[in-house]
């Protein structure tokens, strides 16, 4: 924070045409721009042939749209990180404000609001929230690192209702932790519970079950649809998944991967 770092950086505007399109394409100005945790790997092309450099820890973030020019970047500090307790069994979309009041957060608006505020934080549940929750639509997209804290697999599940994947990440350079939650009955066309996306993923303590994927095109990337049917519990592109002390049991991909 507070360190200005001479950067020159020219990026065409066709490399995030929107939020989905090119997310996990292998260009070389993506590869020079993916990171793990801050640190910075530059494209296979400006590093010498077998290593692989990495530079201090800092991330540069780059804007979509219109091709970008920056010099004398300054890092901004971090942003705090807070605790979103949710409430409410609602499985719908983002339902109230995440305050101290009784009953007004969902799993969605938990979700909704850990994105905008740019801190790893963590979402967990009050104790009256045991069972299930019950999805009547998909949950947000998970687009920031956070640490998602349920009760015990045993306590809580996240019910797709054969209808809905429970959990799709894709926050970046940020870490997400899922731990002591069951997910259950998740059915989507790449990732029946979990699809992830450039983004480090641990679970700790979590059970998959009933979870399906199933025929169908996934969205484009790089210019072409995928095939749909991958993964059956987890769908994982440029991403590394860490998993402990889970299981994953009855799930079934209907082209290949019928666990991961």
């Amino acid at each position: 924070p507070g360190i200005a770092i001479p950067v020159s950086v020219t990026v065409p505007a066709t490399v995030l045409a929107g939020p989905d399109a090119k997310i996990g394409c292998t260009t070389r100005v993506m590869r020079s721009v993916l990171t793990d945790r801050g640190r910075l790997y530059p494209s296979p092309a400006r590093t010498a042939a077998g290593s692989r450099l990495r530079r201090p820890a800092w991330t540069l973030r780059l804007v979509a749209g219109a091709a970008v020019a920056a010099t004398g970047l300054v890092l901004a500090g971090s942003a705090t990180a807070a605790t979103y307790t949710v409430d409410s069994t609602d499985g719908g979309g983002p339902n109230g404000s995440c305050t101290a009041a009784a009953a007004d957060c969902n799993l969605a608006a938990a979700i909704t609001q850990s994105n905008s505020n740019g801190g790893i934080d963590t979402i967990d549940f009050d104790p009256s929230v045991q069972g299930e929750i019950d999805l009547i639509s998909d949950l947000p997209r998970v687009s920031d690192g956070v640490n998602i804290a349920g009760p015990g697999a045993g306590n809580l599940a996240i019910d797709g209702q054969n209808s809905h994947r429970p959990f799709t990440l894709g926050a970046g350079r940020e870490q997400v932790l899922i731990s002591d939650l069951a997910l259950r009955r998740g059915r989507a066309v790449a990732g029946g519970a979990i699809y992830v996306e450039v983004t480090a993923l641990r679970l700790d303590g979590v059970r998959i079950e009933d979870s399906e994927s199933v025929s169908g095109s996934t969205p484009a990337r790089c210019g072409s649809a995928g095939s749909g049917g991958i993964g059956g519990a987890i769908f994982a592109r440029v991403s590394a998944v860490e998993i402990n002390d889970s299981v994953i049991a009855d799930s079934k991909g209907s082209d290949r991967g019928g666990a991961i």
